[in-house]
Formats: structure tokens, sequence, C-alpha cells
């Protein structure tokens, strides 16, 4: 390979990622967001973290709007602590030089504060950039916020965590597909305001908050390998399924999205709508080790919130129903 073609290669990869502002600028921009919203506090973890101002930054100064996931919406404080810093060789000018950078863990989002924390440093980030007022996207975060809290209709579930970051993401496809220009207008209207407020009654965005029905399957998903069978125990009715026919699953099935009925605070998916395998938690599962994920989900713990790396059956044993308990 010819060096021309690798100054090329590294230059069309180094086109997209945001170069870090000037000190004085950056510096500017934050404290002018402080005289105009008094009442905001962006001290300790509810500062955004630099990589984040330069992502809005950059989706600015390219006219390129894309999606940030909450989680990788981190704060200062974050990215200061973050450890170990990874060095890149580029190639600009006829010249060398080193570029520095650190991998930041991405944030937890597993609780409504939280989440409600990352999506409150982007709004200050696409504020910092001139993209989407503050005050909108406080609005779109207190839309979605509030399905969390909305009782659900009969026989159906209360809109989850995963759903909301399924419609947030669906959100910036619209964005993308409905607002050729991102930048301000010259009266100083921002047309990703407009966008954001008419993305939440956009079918494909109202799809992932409906509430889902409840389900009424066995008390649990069925055990899916042999070894499983016999190593799974006493923990209720239904929970070693030895059925044949229809409803029997192949060992290389795909993992379901409905959690096992019986267990409290018993999710299907995690955080982030990746599905959990069933077996790891309630006995045993050969195909991936503990942390890993085969083909039914990741082997971390079901329990809301928990997701950890340990099964249910070991961390949690005393809440799992007992032989002969009636099942919810």
């Amino acid at each position: 390979m010819s060096l021309r073609h690798s100054v090329l290669q590294l230059t069309t990869s180094e086109s997209s990622a945001p170069k870090p502002l000037p000190h004085a600028e950056r510096a500017a921009r934050l404290s002018q967001i402080k005289t105009q919203f008094p009442g905001l506090n962006m001290s300790g973890v509810n500062e955004p973290a630099q990589a984040l101002l330069d992502e809005c930054v950059f989706q600015f100064e390219n006219r390129l709007i894309r999606y940030i996931e909450p989680a990788k919406c981190n704060s200062r404080e974050s990215e200061v602590m973050a450890g170990k810093s990874d060095r890149k060789l580029r190639i600009e000018a006829n010249s060398l030089s080193v570029k520095e950078s650190k991998n930041t863990p991405e944030e937890d989002v597993g609780t409504a504060y939280k989440l409600q924390q990352c999506l409150r440093r982007r709004a200050i980030g696409y504020e910092f950039a001139n993209l989407i007022s503050f005050q909108c996207h406080e609005r779109y975060i207190d839309s979605l916020m509030r399905r969390l809290n909305a009782d659900p209709p009969a026989n159906y579930q209360a809109t989850s965590m995963a759903q909301i970051l399924r419609a947030d993401r669906q959100v910036w496809v619209y964005l993308s597909q409905n607002v050729s220009e991102i930048r301000p207008a010259a009266d100083g209207t921002r047309a990703l305001d407009a966008g954001l407020d008419a993305a939440l009654n956009d079918y494909d965005v109202t799809f992932h908050l409906l509430p889902l029905p409840l389900p009424s399957s066995g008390a649990y998903a069925p055990v899916r390998t042999k070894d499983a069978q016999q190593s799974s125990g006493d923990f209720g009715k239904g929970f070693n399924q030895n059925r044949k026919g229809k409803g029997k699953s192949k060992q290389n099935s795909q993992g379901s999205s409905t959690a096992p009925r019986g267990i409290k605070r018993a999710v299907g998916p995690d955080n982030r709508g990746r599905a959990i395998c069933f077996n790891y938690n309630l006995s045993d599962c050969p195909d991936a080790p503990a942390g890993g994920a085969c083909k039914k989900g990741r082997h971390i713990c079901f329990k809301s919130n928990c997701f950890k790396v340990h099964q249910v059956v070991v961390a949690h044993k005393d809440e799992l129903p007992k032989q002969g308990q009636a099942v919810d």
C-alpha cells in the first residue's frame, strides 16, 4: 500500500472525528450558558464532558446530525477520571504526530434519574453548539420521561426504559430525514427545535412508546437444553417444562424478549434493549461464559436495574418461588 493511499485512508477516518475546541472559546460558551440559565446547575456530574461538547460543535460545523446515545453523554467528572489512553500515529501535512485519546466508560442509564442526567447533559451540549435550544430539549426530555409514570391500560405493562431508549434513537432518525439545514436561520430560529417537537408525533417514534401487553404464556420461559433441565432445581411450577411439540424450543433458537413470570422485577431485555439469556439465569448455559452472550441473549442477571454478571439462581435465590408456591 502506497504512502499516499495510507494518508487518504487516515484523512477519511479522521474527518469524522471531532476536534477539541480552544480552551478560551469553550470557557466563553459555557459562561454564556450559565448567564442565560442562572438556575441551571452545571457543576460536578451535571457538567458535560468536553468530548460531548466537541461532538455537538462538530455536527454544527459539518451540518451533520448524528445520534448521541445517552450512555455516551458523559460528565466532565467521569471524563477526568477516565483511565486508559490510546495513542495513534497521525500523518498530516507531510508530518508525523501522535494523537492521544481517552476511552471514557459509558454512563449507567439503568434508572430514570441517571437517564435524565445524561439527556440533560446532551441538552446543554446542543445549546452549547447552537443547534437545539435547551428549553426545547428539556420539553422533549419531559415528554419522554412522563411515559414511565403513565398508568397503562388493563392487561398492559407500563412503558419501559428500553422503549424510551429505542424511541430516543428513532427521534434522531426522524431529524436526519426531515431537517435538511440544521443550522439556525438568519432570524435565529432553529430548525431542529421544530423538528424535535414534531418528532414525538411521528408514528415510528410513538410506536416504541406504546404500552406492551402483559405476557400470557407459561410461568417461566421453557428450558431449552437437556442439561439445563436436569440442573434447574425446584423453583416452582412451569420452571422445568419438559413439553414436546410446537412449543419446544431448539438449542440454537433466539432468546425471547418476554421475561419469565413469577419472579419479581424480572425483565426480558437489559437497559439498552438487548436480550438476556434465561437459561443462564435459571439453570445453566454452556454456549457462552458469564458476562458473554449466546444466541439466546447476554449472560447477565435479568433482575431489573441489576444486570450484573451473576445468575439469578445464585445471587437472588431467596427471591425465587418455592416448589408448590402459586405463581402470579
